[in-house]
């Protein structure tokens, strides 16, 4: 039976899910973070991601960045763009994208869901970028397909190697229930890629 590369992914990640009869007994969502973690640090380092975004960004472009955050994938290309557009769905990060681009001397505007269920009110802009959040995502077409419909220049998406949060050890019930056999990317069998 041939499978294609999305259905791989969508099964692939959900070998990685938290069983539910966990995430029933958890207090607050285990994917909530702190804004704490998202705080931008005073030089952003660059990276490809940067690079890409920068080069199809013009003067005074704008960025619509997809699980915000803080907004790094925003802010390491202001300027050129002047203009940012963050979504994301706790509204703690939001605030803090807007302080964020009052910082960096930029106007700013917020969308609060999740991608692609705002698209619909989401403003299109020049530059979509997409950090860390694919692995978030099981039904991945038309989360892929809302960003390209969104970007009139470019779709940045970073999909780091190693999920971030991969071998992460928060406290002791986290270790016995989710480091026991978590891997560290998608479809990981035995340290072996898919």
């Amino acid at each position: 039976v041939m499978v294609t590369a999305a259905e791989q992914w969508k099964s692939d990640l959900a070998l990685w899910a938290i069983p539910k009869e966990i995430l029933n007994q958890a207090v607050e969502k285990p994917w909530i973070h702190p804004p704490a973690l998202f705080e931008i640090p005073d030089v952003i380092q660059d990276s490809l991601s940067h690079q890409r975004s920068r080069e199809a960004m013009p003067l005074g472009g704008t960025v619509l960045d997809i699980g915000c955050g803080g907004g790094i994938a925003s802010f390491a290309i202001t300027p050129p763009a002047s203009h940012v557009i963050g979504v994301d769905e706790q509204q703690a990060m939001l605030d803090l994208y807007i302080a964020n681009a009052e910082k960096y001397k930029v106007t700013s505007e917020t969308v609060l869901g999740q991608w692609p269920a705002v698209a619909a009110i989401t403003p299109v802009a020049d530059v979509v970028t997409v950090f860390h959040v694919a692995f978030n995502v099981g039904d991945i077409v038309p989360f892929l397909a809302a960003l390209n419909s969104h970007a009139r220049k470019r779709v940045v998406i970073e999909v780091p190697v190693v999920h971030q949060h991969g071998r992460v050890r928060r406290g002791r019930g986290e270790d016995l229930v989710l480091d026991a056999s978590r891997d560290d990317q998608p479809g990981d069998r035995e340290g072996q890629s898919p």
